[in-house]
């Protein structure tokens, strides 16, 4: 596209994150514990000292804490959650849908070290979503011992769901698959979210952290 073009097609979107997508790249990034007056000169280098302070103020490091856990939060809010939604009222789709992924899979603890991610058993970390997204724990199908119990199967069939309707329709609750609860369209004034766990699909907002964050544009 030439300079000042602009995108005219209003095309449905849907777009998430993970609850702990920073932890994964703070994490596997800082190998050593972080510390609070470490992470204080990061947050001023990128956002500056005025506001830094207040981003501080918002994600607290307890005394002795390690920083690495706060810094994880921040890229998550920042860079993940925020920027999506960002993204999904910024007027370049009419219909967005959003959504936010929470469960840590039962075989969590052999899924993650397998691909060099230890630190991510107990997170659910950038990625944990792929095997609930595509009902598939491994190529060739015995090619691995990761199972869905039975709950996490009912789960992942619900996700292809809303995803095979939305590829289907541009409406991830509209198509040849039923759905458990309705999935709300994104606007600004609602941030309504649907919260992605298998002991529980719910709708949720966000509009108190990404307007945190929004002050900073």
């Amino acid at each position: 596209m030439s300079a000042g073009s602009k995108v005219v097609s209003d095309v449905p979107t849907l777009i998430g994150t993970n609850t702990n997508e920073g932890a994964t790249f703070i994490l596997d990034g800082i190998k050593k514990k972080l510390h609070s007056w470490e992470l204080d000169l990061i947050l001023d280098v990128l956002f500056g000292h005025s506001f830094a302070k207040e981003v501080r103020a918002r994600y607290p490091v307890a005394k002795g804490a390690d920083a690495r856990v706060s810094f994880g939060r921040i890229l998550t809010d920042y860079w993940f959650r925020c920027a999506s939604h960002k993204v999904a009222v910024s007027g370049i789709s009419s219909r967005t849908f959003v959504y936010q992924y929470d469960h840590e899979a039962s075989f969590a603890k052999s899924l993650w070290p397998k691909y060099g991610l230890p630190f991510c058993v107990g997170k659910v970390c950038h990625g944990a979503e792929l095997p609930f997204v595509f009902h598939n724990t491994g190529y060739p199908s015995n090619a691995t011992d990761f199972k869905f119990t039975a709950k996490e199967a009912q789960f992942s069939e619900n996700i292809v769901s809303y995803w095979t309707n939305f590829f289907q329709t541009g409406n991830p609750n509209n198509g040849s698959n039923g759905v458990p609860i309705q999935w709300p369209v994104f606007l600004n004034s609602t941030r309504s979210t649907l919260l992605l766990n298998a002991t529980l699909l719910k709708t949720t907002t966000s509009s108190d952290v990404c307007k945190f964050w929004e002050k900073k544009d």
